[in-house]
């Protein structure tokens, strides 16, 4: 019953959340040059360079996975934590 409750406050204040994370976005990063842009393409380029040297060089791979998939869910849930105790 709970997690119904939590998804349903969670849709309810769907736009308070997205203003909210636009408004944090938008001010955190005013004044440098490339501002929003770098907070998404630094974790697509970490990701995509994880990707590239352990799935092509070191090519012992997941079983029966992308690694592209498995990278991701591990990088950004990381990320997330990290910004949230910085």
């Amino acid at each position: 019953m709970t997690n119904f409750r939590l998804l349903s406050n969670l849709y309810k204040y769907r736009r308070y959340i997205q203003y909210n994370a636009w408004y944090e976005l938008r001010y955190r990063y005013a004044g440098t040059s490339m501002g929003i842009l770098w907070n998404l393409i630094n974790p697509l380029c970490e990701i995509l360079i994880y990707t590239v040297v352990f799935s092509l060089l070191f090519s012992k791979g997941v079983r029966g996975n992308s690694y592209a998939l498995y990278i991701t869910t591990g990088i950004l849930p990381w990320r997330t934590f990290v910004e949230t105790i910085s």
